[in-house]
């Protein structure tokens, strides 16, 4: 193990697992954020619904007969923190390991320098591997400058709409707020203004009636001091005044029938009176009122 692992730590091997150190560089996701260079018992803060980019402390070489297979221990799984980097290690690979974690969880979590966080077991082959690794990461020692450029940004998730959505709110309700506080003093503004011509129509108004009442008195003075006024000196004849009545009616009068004008019917022919047919009065009423003259039937 020594030549696998370095720096090796014996004590380090916990249930066929050898867990490496949390490393001095980190870089967590999210809007000017930087790589950060952790000194001893420093910590790096990883915010729901980030990414955490952690290089391990040891260095490892993993021999051509054997492949590594990694993980997280539980007690930062149950708090959210998941391995979304590979879970194994090729044959032939040199370096330090970098783990990518998502922090699903509801709250920030803290991981310090040195902290044990880290397993890795090995397994060997049936035989030596030809094709050893050989890609980008073979002997890097430092975080490449592209995995930090990837996640430069803030790395979005519920946690951040939520976030979102709770400042939009805010904003929404501020803007509300002011909206009814400038509705509220244009209304008293208005109210105000509205307010005052009505008092100004009131005075208005007043000032019409007292003229008003003014004239109507200045009338009645002046009729009163054009009126005649009697003494016991000289008095002045009253007029009497002179009543007209209708000339009355004679009996005479009231039985003499005003002539009738035939009705022409279509269709039918209209009777013609007999020439000198006498007109019949009918008796006298009890009270002395006479009737109107009927003809003969």
């Amino acid at each position: 193990m020594p030549e696998i692992v370095d720096p090796f730590d014996e004590e380090a091997i916990v249930s066929c697992a050898y867990e490496l150190r949390v490393g001095s560089e980190a870089f967590v996701s999210g809007d000017g954020t930087n790589k950060e260079i952790l000194k001893d018992g420093q910590t790096i803060a990883i915010p729901p619904g980030q990414v955490a980019l952690i290089m391990t402390k040891e260095t490892v070489k993993v021999p051509s007969d054997a492949i590594g297979f990694l993980s997280i221990k539980f007690m930062v799984k149950v708090r959210g923190l998941i391995n979304v980097s590979g879970f194994h290690v090729d044959p032939g690979f040199t370096g330090k390991l970098i783990f990518s974690m998502y922090n699903a969880g509801v709250q920030t979590i803290h991981l310090s320098e040195g902290s044990r966080l880290f397993m890795l077991w090995f397994c060997t082959l049936n035989g030596p591997n030809d094709d050893h690794y050989n890609g980008q990461h073979k002997g890097q020692l430092h975080l490449p400058d592209n995995a930090v450029t990837n996640l430069a940004a803030r790395m979005p998730s519920p946690f951040t709409v939520e976030k979102d959505m709770d400042a939009l709110r805010n904003e929404v309700r501020a803007k509300l707020n002011d909206l009814g506080t400038e509705v509220r003093a244009e209304l008293h503004k208005l109210s105000t203004d509205l307010r005052g011509e009505v008092d100004k129509l009131g005075n208005r108004v007043a000032i019409y009636n007292t003229l008003a009442v003014t004239v109507m008195a200045s009338l009645v003075l002046r009729t009163c001091s054009l009126a005649p006024t009697g003494s016991s000196g000289d008095r002045s004849p009253t007029p009497t005044p002179v009543m007209f009545s209708p000339a009355p009616i004679t009996p005479n009068q009231l039985l003499i029938a005003p002539p009738r004008t035939p009705v022409q019917t279509p269709g039918l022919a209209t009777p013609t009176p007999a020439p000198n047919t006498p007109l019949v009065t009918s008796p006298a009423r009890a009270n002395g009122t006479p009737s109107l003259p009927q003809r003969d039937p």
